[in-house]
């Protein structure tokens, strides 16, 4: 649960200007069985489709894992079109840093963001809370799990392994990694008025039993976005129900009550 600040560049292998410094660390922690179980996540159905982007009836489509290849070509796209007012995505999310530019280019021009199947991680935090207006089917899933704020949790068994030389180097790569990143969340969050906590409102002790039962993640309710600033939600085909598993993995819903 921990771990969101760097285990989506480890496993959707896409590096940002921010990142690149992280390379090493992330050709070790791919071993731990922590990266083995996100990994499995994060590339679910992964071949049933490929990474891709394209523009049709003035909608960008934006269907595979968050990268900077991709985030350029909607830039590109939307360059040569300005009558393109709405994202249509699909992803399990990706790399946080190209989530967090892919967010800040929509609300920056304004543009709305529509969520027909899944928006999962990065996607989740970044690009759905970032639109103007966020349209959903009856049930679509927005999930979350985890953030730049989420306490860390090196695979500490996998580091005693290493000689002390290079423990130490990946230890201060990872602390300069995640200090950017904490940095650049809260003044993402801040720009569009969206209360940071929503990416770890599923990692309170309290909730600790849903991980244990290995859910994966967690999804709020319509009023319940509305509270953390998530405003401006159309249904598209009556009630929003998300669905609660997608190919085996498993989401728990944040009671109302939970969002203070």
């Amino acid at each position: 649960m921990a771990y969101q600040a760097f285990y989506d560049s480890l496993l959707w292998r896409n590096m940002s200007t921010l990142d690149w410094e992280f390379g090493m660390f992330i050709q070790y922690l791919r071993h731990s069985y922590l990266i083995f179980v996100l990994f499995i996540f994060s590339t679910v159905s992964h071949a049933n489709f490929n990474n891709r982007v394209w523009v049709e009836d003035n909608v960008i489509y934006y269907v595979g894992h968050l990268t900077k290849v991709l985030n350029n070509e909607v830039f590109q796209l939307y360059e040569e079109n300005k009558a393109i007012n709405l994202i249509a995505i699909q992803s399990k999310g990706g790399e946080v840093n190209a989530g967090l530019d892919l967010g800040l280019f929509l609300y920056s021009n304004g543009l709305n963001v529509r969520v027909d199947s899944y928006c999962l991680s990065s996607c989740a935090n970044y690009v759905f809370t970032a639109g103007i207006v966020k349209y959903v089917s009856s049930n679509s899933l927005i999930a979350f799990h985890g953030g730049a704020t989420s306490e860390s949790n090196m695979n500490e068994t996998f580091l005693e392994e290493l000689p002390i030389s290079e423990r130490k180097i990946l230890i201060d790569k990872f602390k300069i990694y995640r200090k950017k990143l904490v940095i650049r969340e809260k003044e993402f969050f801040d720009r569009i008025s969206v209360q940071q906590r929503i990416t770890t409102i599923g990692e309170t002790n309290k909730l600790l039993p849903f991980w244990e039962a290995e859910y994966i993640g967690w999804y709020y309710t319509k009023s319940s976005l509305s509270k953390l600033g998530v405003k401006n939600i159309v249904v598209n085909g009556g009630k929003w129900e998300p669905m609660e598993s997608l190919n085996e993995l498993k989401f728990f819903r944040i009671r109302e009550e939970d969002v203070i």
